[in-house]
């Protein structure tokens, strides 16, 4: 049972990768074409063009000729200048179709950036209303092949769920528990390489139907009026007086502080000039006391040295 398991898991294997091959041969182009200035497309370069062969992609394999459909996707930009930023997205949102919708949009006074996705069938009529309503100064339109990818992503989901059809017949006739085992691991890893390879094919069939479009809009810049000239001068007779206003004010606070915190110190400063001029007066007084004493007892000591005046004229008769 075992070998059987391995053999089964090696065929199923071997499918995947030719399969893969097959639709990689299948799918293999360049990635991008391009429009020239007349608005025609100009198709990716290939060997199929150079034999005479366009639209389509051909593989031979096993003598049978397999012939698949280009997946083109398309993504614009325009740039848009306007007088009024409201009536040019209103006009945007006017010609959009009725499956059309935004993505993302953002948004200044003067300034607008939307993202839509358009229907790949509806652009070129989308960007034509665009440009009939608005003041289109730039766009651009590009288109990318993606068939590569989009037929690989398919392949690979196609040759797994094969796999995973054989391998839930084979759980269903297991009797062993470790080949029961190894098939749900591998049903696990099974499904989920699926769920990402879903997500990839959502991706890109979203990107095939609905093309991408930024629109960049911006308003001109509203132009000043003119201030006639008595207008100027009552203004600057109004700032004037605003400044000798704030002038007067700064003045009447700058004398309030001076007279909140002035006057404690004024009264201090008066009460230690009376303190100093009481004292200085005290001195002088003292001084002048002391002077008169000072005078008074030199002129006793004068007498007291000094004989009487009898004495002296007898000692001179003598």
């Amino acid at each position: 049972m075992k070998k059987r398991l391995l053999a089964v898991l090696a065929a199923a294997l071997a499918t995947a990768i030719m399969l893969a091959a097959v639709t990689g041969c299948a799918a293999r182009s360049p990635e991008i074409g391009y429009y020239d200035n007349n608005g025609g497309y100009h198709p990716p370069y290939s060997s199929e063009q150079d034999s005479g062969k366009g639209g389509g992609k051909t593989a031979a394999v096993g003598g049978e000729t397999a012939t698949k459909e280009r997946v083109i996707v398309y993504s614009a930009s325009m740039n848009v200048l306007c007088d009024d930023l409201e009536a040019a997205l209103s006009a945007v949102r006017e010609s959009m179709g009725e499956d059309d919708y935004f993505e993302s949009e953002s948004r200044s006074d003067t300034y607008a950036t939307l993202y839509a996705r358009v229907r790949h069938e509806r652009l070129d009529a989308f960007m034509q209303s665009i440009r009939d309503k608005l003041n289109v100064t730039g766009y651009n339109k590009t288109a990318t092949d993606i068939s590569l990818s989009y037929y690989d992503t398919a392949a690979r989901i196609e040759t797994l769920e094969a796999e995973k059809e054989s391998l839930d017949k084979m759980l269903a006739d297991a009797t062993k528990t470790e080949d029961v085992l190894l098939i749900k691991k591998r049903l696990t890893e099974i499904d989920t390489e699926l769920r990402q390879l879903t997500t990839d094919m959502n991706y890109y069939n979203s990107k095939k139907e609905f093309s991408e479009v930024y629109l960049y809009v911006s308003q001109n810049p509203v132009p000043a009026a003119k201030t006639p000239y008595g207008q100027l001068l009552a203004d600057a007779a109004t700032g004037a007086g605003k400044a000798l206003g704030e002038t007067f004010k700064w003045l009447l606070i700058a004398l309030i502080c001076l007279l909140i915190f002035g006057l404690p110190f004024g009264a201090i400063g008066f009460g230690v000039y009376l303190l100093a001029r009481a004292g200085v007066k005290k001195f002088n007084r003292f001084k002048t006391e002391f002077g008169k004493k000072s005078a008074d007892a030199d002129a006793k000591d004068a007498e007291g040295d000094s004989p009487p005046a009898a004495e002296s004229s007898e000692n001179s008769e003598k």
